[in-house]
Parts: C-alpha cells; sequence; structure tokens
C-alpha cells in the first residue's frame, strides 16, 4: 500500500508494526521541518507509549512546544510530528482544539489500543478508510487502499452522479460504497479494527451576527488576518515559494 503513495513523500518512507495486536502504520515523507532522521516516520514516543503517522504542517508547533518544555516534556527533534506526539501525552483527544495548521494523521496509543484519526478543520490534507472483513483500513489516497484484495469495489452511483454534475463529491462519499472520506474537522477513535467514536472538532462559525463597520477598519482587519497567517505558514526548513494573484474587476 506505502508504495502507491510514494509520490506524496519522496524524501523519505518507513513502516512500523506490532503483530500482537495487529497494527500497522506507514508513511512516505515529504520534509518541510527537521529534514534530519530524527524527523523519520512513523515516530515513536516510547515513553508515553505512543506512535503516529501524520501529514501536514503543524503552524504554531514552535508555541506548543515552548508550552510542553516548561511542563517538563523532552524532545528528539526538531519537528511538528514529535510536538503532536507530546501534545497528545499531556492532553489527549482535547489536543484537536490547539492544533492551527493543515494535518492528516493517525496515532496508535499502545496503552489504550485504540487508534485515534482526525482530519483539518478545511480538509486541506486527505484521509479515506474503510470497515471491512480484515479490519480498519486507511490511506492518504483511494489507490492504495484497493491494494488490499478483500476490499468491496461496488460503485456508489449518486457520488458519481454528483461528481460528473458538479466536477466535486463532498465527504465522506467516494466512488466506492465501502470507501469513506473523513469529513474535514472529524477525529475518529478506532478499536478492535472498528470505530468506535466519532466526532466533529471543528466548523465554521456560520450563525455569529453580522456586524457592520467602516470600510478603513474591515480593510485593516482583513490585512491584519492575512499577514498573520503568511507569517505562520512561512516555517520551513526548505525554501519557500509562493505565487502572487492579481485580478482586476469591472462593475457592469
Amino acid at each position: 500500500m506505502n508504495s502507491f503513495q510514494s509520490h506524496r513523500g519522496p524524501d523519505d518512507a518507513g513502516t512500523w508494526h506490532d503483530p500482537q495486536n495487529r497494527v500497522g502504520l506507514a508513511q512516505t515523507r515529504l520534509s518541510i521541518i527537521d529534514l534530519s532522521e530524527a524527523g523519520h516516520q512513523p515516530m515513536m514516543d516510547e515513553e508515553n507509549c505512543s506512535v503516529i503517522t501524520y501529514n501536514g504542517e503543524i503552524y504554531n508547533y514552535r508555541e506548543l512546544r515552548r508550552d510542553l518544555q516548561k511542563e517538563g516534556y523532552h524532545f528528539q527533534s526538531n519537528s511538528d510530528t514529535e510536538v503532536l506526539l507530546k501534545l497528545y501525552a499531556r492532553h489527549g483527544l482535547e489536543a484537536l482544539s490547539m492544533l492551527n495548521g493543515i494535518f492528516a494523521f493517525a496515532l496508535w496509543d499502545m496503552k489504550e489500543k485504540s487508534l485515534f484519526i482526525a482530519r483539518d478543520g478545511l480538509g486541506v490534507k486527505p484521509l479515506y478508510y474503510t470497515e471491512g472483513p480484515n479490519g480498519f483500513l486507511f490511506a492518504s489516497e483511494l489507490k492504495s487502499i484497493l491494494q488490499e484484495p478483500s476490499v468491496d469495489r461496488s460503485l456508489d452511483l449518486e457520488t458519481i452522479f454528483c461528481y460528473l454534475t458538479y466536477q466535486w463529491a463532498p465527504a465522506p462519499h467516494t466512488p466506492l460504497k465501502s470507501v469513506r472520506k473523513l469529513e474535514p474537522g472529524h477525529a475518529l477513535i478506532v478499536q478492535d479494527g472498528r470505530i468506535k467514536k466519532k466526532w466533529q472538532f471543528y466548523d465554521l462559525p456560520y450563525d455569529q451576527p453580522i456586524s457592520y463597520a467602516p470600510v478603513e477598519r474591515v480593510v485593516e482587519e482583513v490585512q491584519f488576518c492575512i499577514s498573520t497567517a503568511l507569517e505562520r505558514q512561512m516555517v520551513a526548513d526548505v525554501p519557500i515559494g509562493g505565487i502572487v494573484v492579481w485580478r482586476l474587476g469591472f462593475k457592469q
């Protein structure tokens, strides 16, 4: 399964498995933060008995790391992956509310014998999953899941019709009935090969009252939000590139 996602992470690849509990994690890595071997995945936290495979970037990982260090946590790498592991060790499932970034991850808790899976609030990073006779499978791409022969290939005609009509099909729907896409801002707990809990941890606040303000203030606030977001996201141990888009519109 892992080799079918090698294009997603050409810099490194790794696997981890626990034969006793029939659990396996794999990763193909695109190195952005901490390019050294210390950032290798799947990454294990032996002290707190957990292991993670993770795709994405936690923009506020430096602040989270400093807070954890103040509480006595020690780090072996400079990666945001390890911050995510330690944050879970300290806060458990509540760690999700502290993350600012784009991510899809799966964390195996050896003590609880449970798999904790989550996807970022905007759904930037993909995550597909299925429950079948051989247990629970997940991957960043559908074709990796299809390497398991036992996965039911029955087509979901409604989803295909939706895609052909709108060029898009919303999560959790996929072209296959047996495979789901985890919705943005959602998380799962899996035990014994079955989903035990699913919940939404993030949603855009659509029901907030509309406030009217002078144009100048609105422009100032938008500029602040954009500049703050850009500053947060320009964190990498590799060269950063950018695209500037300019559009001129005419009012009719």
